[in-house]
């Protein structure tokens, strides 16, 4: 085709765009389906920074270069990382990654790890061209989860979404770990300057025939709920902040949306072993004033419509804060619906 027919250049890096974009979905999909042998496996966030530095987007990062400096500080880069155990036991971070993809999983991890103080202490010193090198590849992450954020739930695939949901809670404050003790003081720090508090939050939620009141028990969920066969089942959430409140000056201006926290609310439907659980429903939690208690939301779906006694787990994830992530079970029963059919 004639390049004028082509459409001009704008019009073609943006459909080159969501042609990479497209193929880099493709990918993580892949890496990150549920596998036949063990389909409710947790999709660890190491198993989430393989797929994406393995992706077909993130090889252009390094494919038109000869190494230079970058791959000059690889080793040291590698050998403090290891010294803070950043690649988990024997490095399994790095497990099965060659070439091109280990270099920027090493350039992803130095990002994640560079506030520990640890690495801090060990006053690392990298090339100008590395530290560019290191940004892109944890700005390619950032751009690559944001997409798949709305790939998953499409796939109704529980562990990926919840996978990639926390992992995009890490890449976001370049943090290393939900539950180590001082990335989670950073990350209360890193809130603070924001005049916000880090979140305590407490979950609470049960299930009833559509329609309906849900009472929540102060303690724990609801008892079991009968639900007629083929008709709608109401889950209630709630999410109470015992953080409510600030630490310092906010300002609308710094928050334009107005939305201080937001949360995804992920319900997960369990299956027999061996079938995989499907993810039931996926919908935001906002906060829109800080002074807010509780923050609730009303999922509807279908019942099955089989009898029998099903079990649910509400999960609350956060995409931008790590270590507030919470799960409650819900069940409820599905009975016959014994009215007579009309002559």
């Amino acid at each position: 085709m004639p390049a004028a027919e082509m459409g001009p250049p704008e019009q073609q890096a943006q459909e080159q765009a969501m042609k990479n974009a497209m193929l880099d979905m493709q990918h993580l999909a892949h890496k990150l389906r549920p596998m036949p042998e063990d389909p409710d496996a947790v999709v660890a966030h190491e198993a989430v920074i393989q797929a994406l530095v393995s992706a077909p987007s993130f090889q252009e990062l390094s494919e038109d270069d000869d190494g230079g400096d970058a791959y000059d500080d690889m080793p040291k880069i590698e050998a403090i990382l290891n010294d803070c155990a950043a690649f988990g036991e024997d490095g399994a971070a790095l497990k099965d990654l060659e070439g091109t993809p280990r270099r920027n999983a090493i350039l992803l991890y130095y990002k994640l790890n560079q506030q520990r103080p640890k690495l801090e202490a060990a006053g690392l010193q990298l090339a100008e061209e590395t530290e560019c090198r290191a940004s892109a590849a944890l700005q390619k992450a950032t751009k690559m989860l944001v997409q798949s954020q709305m790939l998953m739930p499409q796939q109704r695939w529980v562990q990926a979404t919840l996978g990639v949901a926390k992992a995009s809670a890490l890449v976001a404050n370049s943090l290393w770990s939900h539950a180590d003790e001082e990335a989670q003081a950073l990350m209360g720090t890193i809130l603070k300057s924001e005049g916000l508090r880090l979140p305590r939050l407490s979950l609470r939620a049960a299930a009833a025939a559509s329609g309906g009141e849900i009472e929540l028990d102060p303690e724990s969920c609801a008892a079991c709920s009968e639900v007629l066969a083929g008709g709608k089942v109401d889950i209630r959430v709630c999410l109470s902040r015992d953080h409510a409140g600030a630490d310092g000056v906010v300002t609308q201006c710094s928050n334009p949306q107005g939305i201080w926290e937001a949360y995804w609310c992920y319900v997960e439907g369990h299956k027999p072993k061996g079938t995989p659980n499907s993810l039931l429903a996926a919908q935001p939690m906002v906060v829109t004033d800080l002074d807010q208690a509780d923050v609730e939301a009303r999922i509807t779906f279908g019942a099955p419509p089989t009898e029998g006694s099903y079990r649910l787990t509400v999960h609350i994830v956060s995409t931008s804060v790590i270590g507030v992530d919470l799960a409650a079970d819900v069940t409820f029963k599905v009975v016959a619906d014994d009215v007579p059919d009309l002559a």
